[in-house]
């Protein structure tokens, strides 16, 4: 997927000072915009984030933005693609973003789930409560919904 200039990639933020000079890995995948793509993130994420200590709940996480950039995104339409970035410190956390086509309405984090709705409404607010830190950078030609979670070195 080409980026989009409204969709840039967040800076870590609030990382723990002991990991500079640690090794990272950074690596990114792109899928296509449909709903058959999402389980293909998951099995993605788990074999970059393997290991991790924060591993069951970054993938559940980007399963969550993943599903949202194919259902809220000009990315679930026809041809669209969104591309997922990882970023894994292997010393004490990791930062994941799904950079999607963009589109009308920002994500936004809901307040409960509409009434009425047995499905929908949760995948931010799953997001909000396993991350230390989540964000969304760009407009509507393109975004990068992303989240950050650190855990104890030891």
């Amino acid at each position: 997927m080409p980026d989009h200039p409204g969709a840039t990639l967040p800076s870590p933020t609030h990382l723990p000072p002991e990991t500079h000079g640690a090794h990272t890995q950074t690596c990114s995948c792109t899928f296509s915009g449909r709903a058959d793509q999402v389980p293909r993130v998951r099995v993605f994420l788990a074999r970059v984030v393997d290991g991790c200590p924060a591993a069951a709940d970054a993938v559940l996480m980007a399963d969550e933005l993943a599903t949202n950039a194919v259902l809220h995104s000009r990315s679930g339409r026809d041809g669209g693609m969104f591309t997922v970035h990882v970023e894994v410190c292997e010393r004490a956390w990791l930062r994941v973003s799904v950079q999607d086509e963009g589109g009308l309405a920002p994500p936004l984090l809901r307040a409960s789930s509409h009434p009425g709705s047995a499905d929908g409404g949760r995948g931010l607010r799953i997001v909000s409560a396993l991350s230390d830190t989540w964000g969304v950078t760009g407009d509507v030609t393109g975004r990068a919904v992303w989240f950050q979670r650190a855990w104890e070195s030891g």
